[in-house]
């Protein structure tokens, strides 16, 4: 059997995870066109951190896609 396995950086976190078979590390969010680690993504069920909004305005706006409302917590969704 052949491994597909891609190290990829979490934008997040900047730690390398992996992606691909047999092991996948990552949740892919299509709403922000990214892929962050299970561990980013777990940590932040209640919206994304301040630091990392801005990284994903930027993000957005440099791949012309719409900015979501932030939600109860003030913050921009995880999803």
């Amino acid at each position: 059997m052949t491994q597909n396995n891609t190290l990829i950086k979490c934008p997040r976190c900047l730690k390398e995870f992996q992606i691909g078979p047999p092991r996948n590390d990552g949740i892919t969010i299509p709403r922000y066109q990214i892929t962050v680690c299970r561990s980013c993504y777990d940590s932040n069920w209640d919206g994304w951190d301040d630091e990392f909004e801005k990284y994903l305005i930027d993000h957005l706006k440099l791949n012309n896609l719409p900015l979501p409302q932030k939600n109860a917590n003030e913050r921009l969704p995880r999803n």
